[in-house]
Formats: structure tokens, C-alpha cells, sequence
């Protein structure tokens, strides 16, 4: 075992300190220290309260399902959510996997099993050894049956090559790229689930002799259709975590492992005694079932057992169709000038892909089906109901009809009825878009409609939905981070007047953090009109490039601003640029940064 680090730096061992930044190993080296050398009755009394043995569990099963030769020692993550919470295990870098090697290397090896030092020493004890075979044949009944694993694989390669996602990763991995596999994958998943149904079925079960002995005490507690709950602790291993199991009448049906944290149970060792389980689905036929909860390993029944529970049956659920926004925009727009709106999504019941389609536009205006933005500029006046639809994968769709109303002059503000928790941001205000974000902290994940106006008098130029996805704002635990917003600038606000902009919530007062922005665009500017589109000309001096920065050469920009933008082929921002008033010819030296090579 290598020596205590002192803490300083976020490496020791292989491992790396992703979060909190701050160098501190002790609580680290202490749990590595107490697997590789406790003692045998203290490590199966104590590891239930170091780590989260469920959560093992499902790490072990997932591993061996998926054949992850490269996740067994490293490319894993060690996490708590709070301080004195046990440990668990989440998966990363999942290359090797389905009978491939790392490097993309077909092995067709499947008779193994993917272990290490912890998992051997948590396989030694009899109470996990049963809770884990009743987990693996609980799972295949259903989520690791393999028509279900079969069915997402399928489900996946057609979203992805649907989406152009193989397309892209082509680009950037040309060599190892592989669609035409699922085939193998699925006879060596055949051979992979049928080996482990025979090694899963070796461990002991329910007949294997008891060996679990101590001074136990515990209750029955809460039982019905949805949850069984009570707690067990050992007075003997007052830290240790006891593996239960649910008993209807004699007969086995569900299990788990007593370590949630009661407050009542404070004076009781650690107080992590505790359990709460989905009551079992099988139970779920309308007839009466006695149940009583016991110690694994043991005849020890807990007390206020044998209690009568009658529940409804249960049937798969039949697919849905998808679900329509709750508060769709109203849409007004002016004749003969330039008009953007984003439609809100639909919500699928299954979480399945949507695809969506808008019938009825007025001529001038278009659809984008994957940004949901309706754009371009009115011809005719007059209301149009158009169709918006949303399709599920399996063909379900749902209709909604949106009001459409073009007239000659711009709508007036509508009055204040919207009601919420505002917070949001107007980040940019330039010629071409104006961005930033809002959300409801009342409604996490409705999407905000906003309108941006100027004053004196107050006319407002415009309306959006801020439904945009932002990771930092879903990291920020803004709801599920689809609250950014994008609005196209309107030719009306190019004609050289300086405007101070500002942002509000439509049908509210709430007005966004940093208004206003001032703007001041000349006609034709945040993007190049198309008649001058021809003249534009674009080169890159030096494509490879091979040393750290690039030159771009832009001829036929003058009079026009120019943002340059350069990205990654995924999309990601390598560095950007302006130039208020370019030359002829414009060069500009763009740094590249950090990034590795590959396509920008």
C-alpha cells in the first residue's frame, strides 16, 4: 500500500481528486487501507458502512454484463454525496466493452469474470453473495433480459445514426468506427448472458446453510403497495449494515441491506440502520400475501412481521403518445419584417426521441425541425392556424394547434398576467443575436417566454422561448438547463440608431439582470445580405495547419463587422473574434489554444 501522501497535489496512487479541488487523501487512503488489510469479521461488519453495498452490487453486475476489461481497477469515479455518506461507484471511459478490446479489437471472449480485490473480498461473505444472486435474476426478468439489452442497443445505433452521431464520430475516428458490428455484438451478448446465468447461479441462495448469527433487533415497519420499510441492527456490529430479506409467508421475494440513516436510531452504533424498498412487483395480483421481514443468513424474524397487504395487479404500461407544452406562445408577427420565434418541445411519456412537424405557415415564414425556431418575413396578413406535431419512435403522435396573426404594425406589450420566481440574464446584445438565459425558480423546468423592447416610447421588437440547452446552467442546478435563449436581431434595428435594449419576461414586470445593452447596428450587419454573399471569399492560409495559431483571409467584408468563430468538429468554442471595421483583404492570426488535433 503506498505511504499516506501529504495533501498536496490531486494525484496519489492512480488516483485523481476531480471534486472538491483540494488536496485530502485521508479519507481516501483510509477506506483503500481498511479493504486491503482489515481483518475478516471487521471487514464484514464495517464495509456496509464504507461503501454503498447496493450500489456494489449493480457496479459488479453491470461490469460483468458489459464485459468492461478496462473498468475493473480504473476508469472509475469513487463519490459521496454528502460528508459521512458510504462511498460509491460510478462507470467512465467505457471502451473496452461487448467483446472489444480498448483499441477497438474484437476478443469473442466471454467465459470470465471481471473482478478485483474488493469484489473477491465482498464475494467471501455469505449475506452479499445472496443478495447479489437475487439482484442479477431479479434483473433479468426484465431490464438484463437480453431482448431488452438487444432492443436499446438497436434503439441507440438508429438514434445516433439518424442524427449524423456516427457521421461525426467518423470524422474524428476514422479507423475504429464500426456501425456493421451490432450483429457481433448481439451472438457475443448470447454466449456473455447465458455464462453468467450459470457463475451467478453458484452463489448461495435461500437453501445454502445459515451463518448468520448475532444479537439482532429490529422492526417491521411501514408496508404498502408502494414501499415496505423498518430497520435491523446487530448490537454485537453496531456499524455493520444487515442484509434482510422479505419473506411472504416461507418464501423468499425481495432483499436488501439495512444502512439508511434514521435520526432515531442515532443512539444505535451509526444510526445507518435503516430500509425502504419498492414493494415487490410480484405481490402486485390482487390477492392477500402475509409478509414478515428476517435477518439473512439467520432465523431471526423482525418484530411487528406477518402483516396482511392486499395490492392491485399491475400491467406493462402501454406506450403513450407524447405530451403537448403546457403554455404555447401566442404568435403575432408584422408584415414584411423579419420575425423569429421558438416553439416550446413536447414531453415524451417513455423519454423517447420526438420528431416534430408545423404545417400552415403563411408564405415567407419557414420551420426548422430540430430547433423548433419558426423564421423569415411575412408576405400576407391575417391569421393562420398551423398543426404542430410531435411523432414518437414508435409512431404515436400528438396535434396542437397555435394561432398565427400577421398584421401591419407591431402587436402591442401584453398585459401583466404571467406569474413566477424570475431570474435570468441579458449576456449579449449584438447585431446579430441577442443571448443569455432565464428560468421560473417555481416551475425548474418550464420554458420562459421572453420579448426584448426599448423605451420612450416602449415598443417591443420581438419574442422568444428561452428552451436552449446550456450545461453550465444545468450544473448550476437551474432545473434541467434548457432556459438559454437565442433571438435574431430585426432588420428594423438596423439603421445606425443607438437603442438601449432591454429584456423582460413576457406578460410579467420581471426585467433580465444587465438590461439594458445598448445596440447601434448598420443596415445589413450581423450577417451579409445574399446579393453580396457572392463577393464574400474565405481562406484559410496554411490548412493543415501545423503549428499553434492559423490565419484566415476574408476579401469582399468592408462595411460590415466581422466575428470570427472557430470551433471543434463537435461544436465546442476553440476561440472567437471581432473586427468592427475589416480591410480588403482582413487577415487575422487565430490562436488554437489547447486543443488536440483533429478538425476545426
Amino acid at each position: 500500500l503506498p505511504v499516506l501522501p501529504a495533501n498536496i497535489g490531486l494525484v496519489w496512487a492512480g488516483y485523481e481528486i476531480k471534486l472538491p479541488k483540494e488536496p485530502y487523501w485521508n479519507n481516501l487512503y483510509d477506506l483503500v487501507e481498511f479493504v486491503y488489510k482489515a481483518q475478516v469479521d471487521e471487514f464484514k461488519a464495517e464495509i456496509g458502512t464504507r461503501m454503498n453495498l447496493p450500489s456494489l452490487m449493480d457496479y459488479f453486475i453491470f461490469l460483468n454484463v458489459i464485459r468492461g476489461t478496462d473498468n475493473s481497477g480504473k476508469n472509475t469515479y469513487l463519490a459521496k454525496y454528502k460528508e459521512g455518506d458510504p462511498y460509491f461507484i460510478i462507470p467512465w471511459d467505457l471502451d473496452g466493452t461487448y467483446g472489444y478490446l480498448w483499441d477497438g479489437t474484437k476478443t469473442n471472449r466471454h467465459i470470465d469474470i471481471m473482478t478485483n480485490g474488493l469484489f473477491t473480498r465482498l464475494l467471501s461473505i455469505d449475506s452479499y453473495q445472496r443478495n447479489l444472486k437475487k439482484r442479477w435474476f431479479a434483473l433479468r426478468q426484465n431490464e438484463l433480459s437480453i431482448a431488452n439489452i438487444k432492443n436499446d442497443l438497436a434503439v441507440n445505433s438508429t438514434f445516433l445514426t439518424s442524427q449524423g452521431g456516427y457521421l461525426r464520430e467518423k470524422m474524428v475516428w476514422p479507423a475504429t468506427l464500426a456501425t456493421q458490428d451490432l450483429d457481433y455484438i448481439n451472438a457475443w451478448l448470447d454466449k456473455r448472458i447465458a455464462y453468467l446465468d450459470q457463475y451467478f447461479s453458484t452463489l448461495l441462495d435461500e437453501n445454502s446453510p445459515l451463518t448468520t448469527v448475532g444479537n439482532f433487533e429490529g422492526f417491521m415497519g411501514n408496508v404498502d403497495c408502494n414501499t415496505i420499510s423498518g430497520w435491523v441492527w446487530d448490537a454485537n456490529q453496531p456499524r455493520a449494515a444487515i442484509a434482510f430479506e422479505i419473506l411472504d409467508g416461507q418464501n423468499p421475494v425481495a432483499s436488501g441491506l439495512a444502512g439508511n440513516y434514521r435520526e432515531d436510531l442515532k443512539d444505535k452504533g451509526n444510526g445507518m440502520h435503516g430500509f425502504s424498498i419498492p414493494f415487490p412487483e410480484s405481490l402486485k395480483d390482487g390477492k392477500q400475501h402475509t409478509l414478515s421481514v428476517r435477518v439473512a443468513g439467520s432465523n431471526f424474524i423482525l418484530k411487528q412481521s406477518n402483516r396482511n397487504v392486499t395490492c392491485a395487479g399491475t400491467v406493462t404500461p402501454a406506450n403513450q403518445p407524447p405530451v403537448s407544452p403546457a403554455n404555447l406562445p401566442t404568435l403575432t408577427a408584422t408584415l414584411n419584417t423579419l420575425y423569429s420565434q421558438t416553439l416550446p418541445p413536447f414531453t415524451d411519456p417513455e423519454n423517447k426521441p420526438l420528431t416534430y412537424e408545423l404545417t400552415g405557415l403563411p408564405a415567407g415564414l419557414g420551420f426548422n425541425k430540430t430547433t423548433l425556431l419558426i423564421s423569415g418575413t411575412p408576405q400576407v396578413t391575417g391569421v393562420s392556424s398551423l398543426t404542430y406535431t410531435a411523432t414518437d419512435q414508435p409512431g404515436l403522435n400528438k396535434s396542437v394547434t397555435v394561432s398565427l396573426t400577421v398584421g401591419t404594425t407591431p402587436p402591442p406589450p401584453p398585459p401583466t398576467t404571467v406569474t413566477g420566481n424570475f431570474d435570468g440574464y441579458l449576456d449579449k446584445v449584438e447585431c446579430g443575436t441577442i443571448r443569455g438565459w432565464v428560468w421560473d425558480r417555481d416551475k425548474v423546468n418550464a420554458a420562459v417566454t421572453i420579448e426584448f423592447y426599448t423605451q420612450n416610447p416602449t415598443k417591443v421588437w420581438g419574442t422568444t422561448v428561452a428552451n436552449i440547452y446550456r450545461q453550465d446552467l444545468k450544473d448550476a442546478g437551474k432545473g434541467n438547463g434548457m432556459h438559454a435563449y437565442s433571438f435574431t436581431v430585426p432588420a428594423e434595428l438596423k439603421d445606425n440608431t443607438e437603442r438601449p435594449i432591454y429584456g423582460r419576461v413576457t406578460g410579467n414586470a420581471y426585467i433580465l439582470k444587465g438590461s439594458p445593452k445598448t445596440l447601434k447596428c448598420a443596415p445589413g450587419s450581423g450577417r451579409l445580405a445574399a446579393e453580396t454573399a457572392e463577393d464574400l471569399q474565405v481562406r484559410l492560409l496554411g490548412n493543415p495547419a501545423t503549428g499553434r495559431d492559423i490565419t484566415v483571409e476574408v476579401r469582399g467584408a468592408q462595411g460590415h463587422p466581422l466575428r470570427f468563430e472557430l470551433t471543434d468538429v463537435l461544436g465546442r468554442l476553440v476561440t472567437e473574434h471581432t473586427v468592427k471595421e475589416p480591410g480588403s483583404p482582413e487577415q487575422q492570426v487565430l490562436p488554437l489554444g489547447a486543443s488536440a488535433p483533429g478538425l476545426l
